[in-house]
């Protein structure tokens, strides 16, 4: 029916890690094959599919460390038992003002209202990247086209709203409201890169 919102992950570093931007991480990552690590909330999660995306777009070989929740995983990349982590902006937002994490770039399309100075993937030399936890109302396939176009027009008005966008935005939420073509194409899409990516590295859900 419509694109509700996507929430981008910020790539951080623990601050001892020496890179300062991507194209930095990247050379470290290549002089050092196999010796940075990242955590993720578990093996075929979005952020450890993300960190493989990532590693496979530039060529480098990182070592994944799943966790059962991201709270562990915050704490580590903190203490530096971790190097690095595709995380959700929301919660970790304190800590990279606090100077406790360093954001490298977010992950969507575009910048995020909760980190403008933080360049996106593509920006900061990752070309093409672009992965976010999305949410989306659909319904079944059979429903009536009057019902449908129905409903799009009114979730875009609601999701219009300066009070729903503030609320999304609030949970690292960017609104995206738009047609029902735009749910089919990213699902197509995003279907298409991570059976690839899948068929590249190997990675199956447990």
């Amino acid at each position: 029916i419509t694109m509700i919102g996507s929430a981008p992950y910020v790539l951080v570093l623990y601050p001892g890690v020496p890179a300062k931007n991507i194209m930095e991480l990247v050379a470290l990552a290549k002089t050092k094959p196999g010796q940075l690590n990242y955590g993720s909330a578990g093996l075929a999660s979005l952020a450890h599919l993300a960190s493989a995306q990532f590693a496979s777009q530039m060529d480098i070989e990182l070592t994944h460390v799943p966790y059962k929740s991201t709270a562990q995983s915050s704490i580590d990349i903190m203490t530096g038992r971790l190097d690095m982590q595709f995380a959700t902006i929301a919660p970790t937002l304190a800590n990279i003002k606090a100077g406790q994490l360093r954001a490298l770039a977010t992950t969507g399309s575009r910048r995020p209202s909760a980190l403008p100075d933080v360049p996106t993937m593509a920006e900061a030399g990752v070309a093409g990247y672009d992965v976010a936890l999305w949410l989306a109302y659909a319904m079944p396939a059979a429903t009536p086209d009057a019902i449908a176009t129905r409903l799009n027009r009114e979730f875009t008005a609601i999701l219009n709203d300066p009070d729903t966008q503030d609320q999304l935005r609030q949970r690292g939420f960017e609104p995206e409201p738009g047609p029902p073509e735009t749910v089919t194409a990213r699902i197509v899409a995003e279907t298409n890169m991570w059976r690839a990516l899948a068929a590249k590295t190997g990675i199956a859900a447990q």
